[in-house]
């Protein structure tokens, strides 16, 4: 008898704070959007709006590259020449690795690994990136530029000819939104254990973790080996958020202040959904709630009161 696959959505966890430009930054665009003036590698623009954004795949793929190399993970070809790890079912950090970003099953071909039919699903997602409120007053509304053309120039060593060259860049003190989302569900068996919760605390520590290392000692999008790229993450918001069956809303949401990587390490040892590790059925408990224990704001997102909620 084939066994019964089940999983089942728990809730989430959401990462949320503005990115601010320390230095210029480039993300290259296409060659379509180059603007008059002979910018030779533009950013990336909303076509709409041509405002610029940091793409969430971006930060993702930054986040991804970092800790692969951080664990010294085997890196296996992916399509023509591009390589990046495979799940490796022997080993811890490659799980977390591809539970967090997604991956392929791979198998021995020809003395090297190959990627198999498949894929991994990724729990976290990240969302672009788009410029606040505030960066959007001062460039649009002051009508100040909203990107800058650096020049710059490569010199042969032989002739001294000079080879110059402009690229675009967000300037240093712009600032961006950022929101990551890490879903929480089920393993197949429709079982969340300890041990899933233990690797949901990890994750989540090894993303601020990353987190930390882009804004210290690496940086984003492309040139930062000559100065672009150094950011600082503003977290405001860790917050767990569980699905309520009974009234089809989120609990749990929530806005903090910014504080240090110090304190929201603290605060993801506190993440846990008990009511799940323990078959406990949160549906059915949340209808005996009475109308003051529970009520819905303007936004329709429950409020739940002091004493209901959870670390």
């Amino acid at each position: 008898m084939n066994e019964v696959k089940q999983i089942k959505l728990l809730g989430y966890v959401t990462i949320s704070g503005t990115i601010k430009c320390v230095t210029g930054i480039h993300i290259g665009g296409s060659a379509d959007s180059i603007d008059k003036g002979g910018i030779d590698s533009p950013v990336i623009k909303n076509p709409v709006s041509n405002q610029p954004y940091i793409p969430g795949s971006s930060l993702r793929g930054r986040m991804r590259s970092i800790l692969e190399k951080a664990y010294g993970l085997h890196l296996d070809k992916l399509v023509s020449d591009i390589h990046l790890h495979h799940w490796q079912e022997d080993n811890r950090e490659s799980k977390m690795i591809c539970r967090t970003f997604g991956g392929f099953p791979s198998e021995e071909k020809s003395g090297e690994k190959v990627k198999k039919d498949g894929t991994i699903p990724a729990n976290l997602m990240v969302r672009d990136c788009l410029l606040t409120e505030h960066s959007r007053a001062i460039y649009m509304h002051k009508k100040l530029p909203i990107t800058e053309a650096k020049m710059e120039t490569a010199i042969d060593r032989i002739t001294s000819a000079a080879h110059p060259r402009t690229i675009e860049r967000v300037p240093s003190g712009a600032e961006f939104e950022f929101e990551m989302i890490y879903k929480v569900q089920t393993n197949c068996k429709g079982e969340y254990t300890e041990e899933d919760n233990n690797n949901l605390r990890s994750d989540l520590e090894n993303l601020l973790w990353v987190l930390e290392i882009i804004e210290k000692k690496d940086g984003l999008g492309g040139h930062s080996a000559r100065g672009y790229g150094q950011v600082k993450f503003e977290i405001s918001n860790v917050s767990p958020t569980q699905i309520d069956l009974s009234t089809k809303r989120l609990n749990g949401d929530s806005t903090e202040q910014e504080k240090d990587y110090l304190f929201w390490r603290e605060e993801i040892k506190k993440i846990s959904f008990p009511e799940q590790a323990a078959g406990k059925d949160i549906a059915k408990e949340n209808q005996n709630q009475t109308e003051n224990e529970v009520g819905t704001d303007k936004d329709g997102v429950t409020e739940v009161t002091e004493g209901d909620n959870q670390s």
